[in-house]
């Protein structure tokens, strides 16, 4: 499953574009999820949730648009390939930063 997941996205279709955002997306949302609800808490606010899902979408959909725009071409599957490089025996945690400062420099 996980080879067809990256030949999805390598593809360049919008659904591997959309795997491609995926991972960054549900990153920011739980952190935006836990903040928000720290906050409220925090200042005991009454929920009203429809306006809260909204605002959790509009950040996922945001962060989702800005990854694709900013990051450059398949960093996300290049930064899944450099996790199971060597069969999943060693891990490159470093290889999306990598990646990310020599795609600028070229």
């Amino acid at each position: 499953m996980y080879h067809q997941i990256r030949d999805i996205m390598n593809s360049g279709s919008i659904l591997g574009y959309f795997f491609q955002a995926v991972p960054i997306t549900c990153f920011v949302g739980a952190v935006y999820a836990v903040l928000r609800w720290a906050l409220i808490k925090k200042k005991q606010r009454r929920t009203v949730w429809p306006d809260e899902i909204m605002k959790f979408l509009f950040v996922c959909y945001l962060t989702g648009l800005i990854s694709l725009v900013i990051l450059p071409a398949n960093f996300w599957l290049r930064f899944l390939t450099g996790l199971h490089l060597d069969g999943g025996k060693k891990w490159v945690l470093f290889s999306a930063l990598a990646i990310l400062t020599l795609s600028r420099l070229s």
